[in-house]
Protein backbone atom coordinates (compact mmCIF):
# COMPACT_ATOMS: atom_id res chain seq x y z
CA UNK A 1 0.00 0.00 0.00
CA UNK A 2 2.81 2.37 0.95
CA UNK A 3 4.66 1.56 -2.29
CA UNK A 4 1.56 2.42 -4.29
CA UNK A 5 1.26 5.76 -2.50
CA UNK A 6 4.93 6.53 -3.20
CA UNK A 7 4.49 5.66 -6.88
CA UNK A 8 1.41 7.90 -6.99
CA UNK A 9 3.26 10.80 -5.40
CA UNK A 10 6.13 10.38 -7.84
CA UNK A 11 3.74 10.42 -10.75
CA UNK A 12 2.15 13.62 -9.42
CA UNK A 13 5.50 15.34 -8.72
CA UNK A 14 6.83 14.96 -12.26
CA UNK A 15 3.96 16.86 -13.91
CA UNK A 16 4.16 19.52 -11.20
CA UNK A 17 7.91 19.94 -11.74
CA UNK A 18 7.31 20.25 -15.50
CA UNK A 19 4.63 22.88 -14.91
CA UNK A 20 6.99 24.78 -12.57
CA UNK A 21 9.74 24.78 -15.19
CA UNK A 22 7.28 25.95 -17.82
CA UNK A 23 6.11 28.73 -15.52
CA UNK A 24 9.69 29.78 -14.87
CA UNK A 25 10.36 29.81 -18.60
CA UNK A 26 7.26 31.87 -19.21
CA UNK A 27 8.33 34.32 -16.52
CA UNK A 28 11.76 34.56 -18.15
CA UNK A 29 10.32 35.15 -21.59
CA UNK A 30 7.90 37.74 -20.29
CA UNK A 31 10.46 39.67 -18.26
CA UNK A 32 10.87 43.32 -19.21
CA UNK A 33 14.30 44.05 -20.69
CA UNK A 34 15.41 47.53 -21.72
CA UNK A 35 18.29 49.30 -23.40
CA UNK A 36 18.58 53.10 -23.43
CA UNK A 37 21.07 55.89 -24.14
CA UNK A 38 21.60 58.95 -21.96
CA UNK A 39 20.65 61.36 -24.80
CA UNK A 40 18.82 61.33 -28.10
CA UNK A 41 21.57 62.96 -30.13
CA UNK A 42 25.30 63.55 -29.82
CA UNK A 43 28.12 65.60 -31.29
CA UNK A 44 31.30 64.02 -32.64
CA UNK A 45 33.75 63.62 -29.78
CA UNK A 46 31.11 62.70 -27.19
CA UNK A 47 30.49 59.39 -25.44
CA UNK A 48 27.18 57.53 -25.74
CA UNK A 49 26.26 56.12 -22.32
CA UNK A 50 24.34 52.84 -22.85
CA UNK A 51 22.40 51.32 -19.95
CA UNK A 52 19.84 48.55 -19.59
CA UNK A 53 17.81 46.56 -17.09
CA UNK A 54 16.06 43.21 -16.72
CA UNK A 55 18.96 41.09 -18.02
CA UNK A 56 19.53 39.02 -14.85
CA UNK A 57 18.79 35.74 -16.70
CA UNK A 58 21.55 36.38 -19.26
CA UNK A 59 25.22 35.80 -18.70
CA UNK A 60 25.98 38.10 -21.64
CA UNK A 61 24.06 40.67 -23.70
CA UNK A 62 25.16 41.41 -27.25
CA UNK A 63 24.93 45.06 -28.38
CA UNK A 64 24.70 45.70 -32.11
CA UNK A 65 24.82 49.20 -33.66
CA UNK A 66 23.28 49.65 -37.12
CA UNK A 67 23.42 52.75 -39.34
CA UNK A 68 20.10 54.03 -40.56
CA UNK A 69 19.57 56.63 -43.30
CA UNK A 70 21.62 58.71 -44.04
CA UNK A 71 24.58 56.39 -44.21
CA UNK A 72 28.04 57.78 -43.47
CA UNK A 73 30.53 58.54 -46.19
CA UNK A 74 32.59 56.44 -46.55
CA UNK A 75 30.25 53.59 -45.64
CA UNK A 76 31.40 51.59 -42.62
CA UNK A 77 29.91 49.18 -40.13
CA UNK A 78 30.38 48.46 -36.45
CA UNK A 79 31.21 45.25 -34.63
CA UNK A 80 28.93 43.88 -31.95
CA UNK A 81 29.89 44.09 -28.30
CA UNK A 82 29.19 41.61 -25.54
CA UNK A 83 28.41 43.00 -22.11
CA UNK A 84 27.99 41.01 -18.90
CA UNK A 85 24.99 42.27 -16.85
CA UNK A 86 25.35 42.83 -13.15
CA UNK A 87 23.61 40.61 -10.63
CA UNK A 88 20.61 42.95 -10.54
CA UNK A 89 20.20 42.66 -14.32
CA UNK A 90 21.54 46.11 -15.22
CA UNK A 91 24.17 46.68 -17.86
CA UNK A 92 26.47 49.57 -18.75
CA UNK A 93 28.57 50.39 -21.81
CA UNK A 94 30.16 53.48 -23.38
CA UNK A 95 30.61 54.13 -27.12
CA UNK A 96 32.65 57.02 -28.60
CA UNK A 97 31.18 59.07 -31.47
CA UNK A 98 33.79 59.72 -34.17
CA UNK A 99 33.81 62.63 -36.63
CA UNK A 100 32.83 60.32 -39.48
CA UNK A 101 29.53 59.55 -37.72
CA UNK A 102 28.28 63.14 -38.13
CA UNK A 103 24.68 63.29 -39.34
CA UNK A 104 24.04 59.56 -38.88
CA UNK A 105 20.98 57.89 -37.30
CA UNK A 106 21.53 54.69 -35.33
CA UNK A 107 19.57 51.66 -34.19
CA UNK A 108 20.95 49.98 -31.05
CA UNK A 109 19.88 46.34 -30.56
CA UNK A 110 20.45 44.49 -27.27
CA UNK A 111 20.02 40.69 -27.34
CA UNK A 112 20.31 38.34 -24.39
CA UNK A 113 22.52 35.42 -25.45
CA UNK A 114 20.85 33.06 -22.95
CA UNK A 115 17.19 34.09 -23.08
CA UNK A 116 17.08 35.43 -26.63
CA UNK A 117 15.22 38.50 -25.35
CA UNK A 118 15.77 41.71 -27.29
CA UNK A 119 15.35 45.46 -26.79
CA UNK A 120 15.97 48.38 -29.13
CA UNK A 121 16.56 52.09 -28.93
CA UNK A 122 17.50 54.82 -31.40
CA UNK A 123 19.76 57.87 -31.34
CA UNK A 124 21.54 60.16 -33.77
CA UNK A 125 24.72 62.14 -34.26
CA UNK A 126 23.10 65.50 -35.00
CA UNK A 127 24.44 68.55 -36.82
CA UNK A 128 27.50 69.95 -35.12
CA UNK A 129 28.58 73.58 -34.71
CA UNK A 130 32.08 73.59 -36.23
CA UNK A 131 33.55 77.10 -36.53
CA UNK A 132 32.62 80.76 -36.11
CA UNK A 133 34.13 83.68 -38.01
CA UNK A 134 33.86 87.44 -37.49
CA UNK A 135 34.35 89.63 -40.57
CA UNK A 136 36.15 92.99 -40.62
CA UNK A 137 34.68 96.08 -38.99
CA UNK A 138 32.22 97.99 -41.14
CA UNK A 139 32.32 101.71 -40.31
CA UNK A 140 34.66 103.83 -38.21
CA UNK A 141 34.71 105.08 -34.63
CA UNK A 142 36.44 108.05 -33.02
CA UNK A 143 36.98 108.70 -29.34
CA UNK A 144 34.63 111.23 -27.68
CA UNK A 145 31.87 110.58 -30.26
CA UNK A 146 29.20 107.95 -29.57
CA UNK A 147 28.62 105.80 -32.65
CA UNK A 148 28.17 102.22 -33.95
CA UNK A 149 29.90 99.76 -36.27
CA UNK A 150 28.81 96.36 -37.58
CA UNK A 151 30.30 92.93 -38.28
CA UNK A 152 29.04 89.90 -40.18
CA UNK A 153 29.24 86.82 -37.95
CA UNK A 154 29.09 83.42 -39.69
CA UNK A 155 28.29 80.25 -37.74
CA UNK A 156 29.39 77.11 -39.60
CA UNK A 157 28.11 73.59 -38.94
CA UNK A 158 28.58 70.04 -40.17
CA UNK A 159 26.42 66.96 -40.23
CA UNK A 160 22.69 66.58 -40.74
CA UNK A 161 19.61 67.99 -39.05
CA UNK A 162 19.12 71.25 -37.22
CA UNK A 163 20.86 73.04 -34.35
CA UNK A 164 17.90 75.07 -33.15
CA UNK A 165 18.09 78.20 -31.00
CA UNK A 166 21.83 78.72 -31.12
CA UNK A 167 22.47 81.86 -29.06
CA UNK A 168 25.24 84.42 -29.59
CA UNK A 169 27.21 86.40 -27.02
CA UNK A 170 30.16 88.84 -26.97
CA UNK A 171 32.94 89.24 -24.41
CA UNK A 172 36.07 91.38 -24.19
CA UNK A 173 34.59 94.75 -25.20
CA UNK A 174 36.12 97.94 -23.72
CA UNK A 175 34.31 99.99 -21.10
CA UNK A 176 31.33 101.90 -22.41
CA UNK A 177 30.75 99.58 -25.39
CA UNK A 178 27.69 97.37 -25.86
CA UNK A 179 26.68 94.74 -28.44
CA UNK A 180 23.56 93.31 -30.06
CA UNK A 181 22.86 90.66 -32.70
CA UNK A 182 20.29 90.53 -35.50
CA UNK A 183 18.97 87.89 -35.39
CA UNK A 184 19.70 87.14 -31.75
CA UNK A 185 19.60 83.37 -32.35
CA UNK A 186 20.38 81.24 -35.42
CA UNK A 187 19.48 77.67 -36.40
CA UNK A 188 21.99 75.91 -38.67
CA UNK A 189 20.18 73.34 -40.81
CA UNK A 190 20.51 71.22 -43.95
CA UNK A 191 19.24 74.16 -46.02
CA UNK A 192 21.33 76.77 -44.20
CA UNK A 193 24.44 75.10 -42.77
CA UNK A 194 26.24 78.45 -42.25
CA UNK A 195 23.75 81.10 -41.09
CA UNK A 196 24.89 84.67 -40.39
CA UNK A 197 24.00 87.34 -37.87
CA UNK A 198 24.85 91.05 -37.88
CA UNK A 199 26.75 92.13 -34.80
CA UNK A 200 26.36 95.82 -33.91
CA UNK A 201 28.81 97.34 -31.41
CA UNK A 202 27.91 100.75 -30.01
CA UNK A 203 30.42 102.92 -28.19
CA UNK A 204 29.88 105.87 -25.86
CA UNK A 205 31.75 109.17 -25.80
CA UNK A 206 33.98 107.79 -23.03
CA UNK A 207 34.92 104.48 -24.66
CA UNK A 208 38.73 104.67 -24.91
CA UNK A 209 40.57 104.70 -28.22
CA UNK A 210 42.58 101.67 -29.28
CA UNK A 211 42.43 98.29 -30.96
CA UNK A 212 40.50 95.70 -28.95
CA UNK A 213 40.14 91.96 -29.59
CA UNK A 214 36.72 90.63 -28.61
CA UNK A 215 35.24 87.12 -28.67
CA UNK A 216 31.92 86.02 -30.16
CA UNK A 217 30.58 82.68 -28.90
CA UNK A 218 27.72 80.61 -30.32
CA UNK A 219 26.21 77.97 -28.03
CA UNK A 220 23.32 75.55 -28.05
CA UNK A 221 21.69 74.21 -24.90
CA UNK A 222 19.84 71.27 -26.46
CA UNK A 223 20.18 67.64 -25.50
CA UNK A 224 23.75 67.75 -26.86
CA UNK A 225 25.10 71.18 -25.88
CA UNK A 226 28.07 72.55 -27.78
CA UNK A 227 29.70 75.90 -28.50
CA UNK A 228 32.14 77.52 -30.91
CA UNK A 229 33.81 80.90 -30.82
CA UNK A 230 35.78 83.35 -32.94
CA UNK A 231 37.47 86.70 -32.46
CA UNK A 232 37.03 90.13 -34.02
CA UNK A 233 38.79 93.47 -33.74
CA UNK A 234 37.20 96.73 -32.62
CA UNK A 235 39.17 99.82 -33.73
CA UNK A 236 38.47 103.23 -32.16
CA UNK A 237 40.60 106.08 -33.52
CA UNK A 238 42.11 108.77 -31.33
CA UNK A 239 40.40 112.16 -31.37
CA UNK A 240 42.16 115.28 -32.65
CA UNK A 241 42.58 118.44 -30.58
CA UNK A 242 42.72 122.05 -31.75
CA UNK A 243 45.28 124.42 -30.25
CA UNK A 244 44.30 128.05 -29.83
CA UNK A 245 47.34 130.34 -30.36
CA UNK A 246 47.54 133.64 -32.18
CA UNK A 247 50.56 135.51 -33.52
CA UNK A 248 52.10 137.41 -30.60
CA UNK A 249 52.52 141.18 -30.72
CA UNK A 250 55.89 142.52 -31.90
CA UNK A 251 58.75 142.57 -29.46
CA UNK A 252 62.04 144.44 -29.43
CA UNK A 253 65.38 142.79 -29.77
CA UNK A 254 66.65 141.79 -26.36
CA UNK A 255 63.25 140.71 -25.01
CA UNK A 256 63.26 137.14 -23.71
CA UNK A 257 60.41 134.87 -24.82
CA UNK A 258 57.97 134.29 -21.97
CA UNK A 259 54.38 133.27 -21.24
CA UNK A 260 53.36 136.55 -22.86
CA UNK A 261 54.28 135.12 -26.25
CA UNK A 262 54.18 131.37 -25.45
CA UNK A 263 50.53 131.23 -24.45
CA UNK A 264 48.86 128.44 -26.48
CA UNK A 265 45.75 126.79 -24.97
CA UNK A 266 43.78 123.55 -25.43
CA UNK A 267 40.46 122.34 -24.03
CA UNK A 268 41.94 119.23 -22.37
CA UNK A 269 44.77 118.77 -19.91
CA UNK A 270 48.23 118.10 -21.28
CA UNK A 271 51.78 119.34 -21.79
CA UNK A 272 52.97 122.15 -24.10
CA UNK A 273 56.53 122.07 -25.47
CA UNK A 274 57.65 125.29 -27.23
CA UNK A 275 60.40 125.80 -29.76
CA UNK A 276 62.28 128.06 -29.13
CA UNK A 277 61.80 127.65 -25.36
CA UNK A 278 60.97 130.36 -22.85
CA UNK A 279 63.98 132.57 -22.02
CA UNK A 280 65.28 132.58 -25.58
CA UNK A 281 66.31 135.95 -27.07
CA UNK A 282 65.53 136.10 -30.79
CA UNK A 283 67.53 138.07 -33.30
CA UNK A 284 65.83 141.01 -34.88
CA UNK A 285 63.74 140.04 -37.87
CA UNK A 286 60.18 139.74 -39.13
CA UNK A 287 57.87 136.67 -39.21
CA UNK A 288 60.03 134.40 -37.16
CA UNK A 289 58.44 131.02 -36.40
CA UNK A 290 57.39 129.92 -32.95
CA UNK A 291 56.23 126.28 -32.62
CA UNK A 292 54.40 124.29 -29.99
CA UNK A 293 53.60 120.56 -29.60
CA UNK A 294 50.75 119.63 -27.28
CA UNK A 295 50.56 116.12 -25.78
CA UNK A 296 47.23 115.41 -24.02
CA UNK A 297 47.26 113.56 -20.71
CA UNK A 298 44.43 111.39 -22.05
CA UNK A 299 46.01 108.87 -24.48
CA UNK A 300 42.74 108.74 -26.46
CA UNK A 301 43.66 112.13 -28.00
CA UNK A 302 46.31 112.65 -30.67
CA UNK A 303 49.24 115.00 -30.02
CA UNK A 304 48.96 118.21 -32.07
CA UNK A 305 51.37 120.95 -33.20
CA UNK A 306 50.96 124.55 -34.33
CA UNK A 307 53.15 127.42 -35.56
CA UNK A 308 52.76 131.20 -35.16
CA UNK A 309 54.87 134.13 -36.38
CA UNK A 310 56.48 136.92 -34.38
CA UNK A 311 58.28 140.11 -35.41
CA UNK A 312 61.38 141.16 -33.49
CA UNK A 313 62.13 144.85 -33.99
CA UNK A 314 65.65 146.30 -33.94
CA UNK A 315 66.79 148.04 -30.80
CA UNK A 316 68.57 151.43 -30.82
CA UNK A 317 72.24 151.23 -29.75
CA UNK A 318 74.70 154.03 -28.80
CA UNK A 319 78.11 154.81 -27.37
CA UNK A 320 78.42 157.67 -24.89
CA UNK A 321 82.03 158.75 -24.20
CA UNK A 322 82.78 160.12 -20.78
CA UNK A 323 84.05 163.73 -20.73
CA UNK A 324 87.74 164.02 -19.74
CA UNK A 325 90.05 167.06 -19.28
CA UNK A 326 93.85 167.59 -19.17
CA UNK A 327 96.40 170.39 -18.90
CA UNK A 328 98.49 171.39 -21.86
CA UNK A 329 101.54 169.29 -22.10
CA UNK A 330 100.27 166.58 -19.77
CA UNK A 331 99.57 162.98 -20.83
CA UNK A 332 96.23 162.07 -22.30
CA UNK A 333 93.76 160.74 -19.72
CA UNK A 334 92.26 157.27 -20.04
CA UNK A 335 89.16 157.52 -22.14
CA UNK A 336 85.99 155.70 -21.07
CA UNK A 337 82.44 155.45 -22.29
CA UNK A 338 79.12 153.62 -22.02
CA UNK A 339 77.62 151.22 -24.59
CA UNK A 340 73.81 151.04 -24.60
CA UNK A 341 71.37 148.83 -26.56
CA UNK A 342 73.75 145.89 -26.91
CA UNK A 343 73.29 142.38 -25.47
CA UNK A 344 76.20 140.52 -23.93
CA UNK A 345 75.75 137.83 -26.54
CA UNK A 346 76.38 140.45 -29.24
CA UNK A 347 80.05 140.60 -28.20
CA UNK A 348 80.32 144.35 -28.92
CA UNK A 349 83.24 146.19 -27.29
CA UNK A 350 84.54 149.73 -27.62
CA UNK A 351 88.15 150.92 -28.02
CA UNK A 352 88.84 154.56 -27.12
Amino acid sequence: MKKRLLRLKSKLLLPMLFLLLMAMSMVGSAQNVTVTTDKDDYWPGQWVIITGSGWQNDAEVQLTLTHLDPLPDPLHSHESWKVAPKADGTLYYEWFVEDKESGTFFELLAEGLSTGLTAKTYFKDARNLSTLSVASQIGSLTYSTASSVTYVVTINSTGSGNVNNTTLAVSGLPAGASASFSPATVSPSNGTPSPTSILTITTSATTPAGSFTFTVAASNSGSSPTSVSGTGTLVISKANQTITWSNPTDITYGTELSATQLNATANVQGTFVYTPAAGTVLNAGIEQTLSVTFTPNNPSYNPVSKDVLINVNKKDASVVVDVQTKEYGSADPTLTGVLTGFMPADGVTAAY
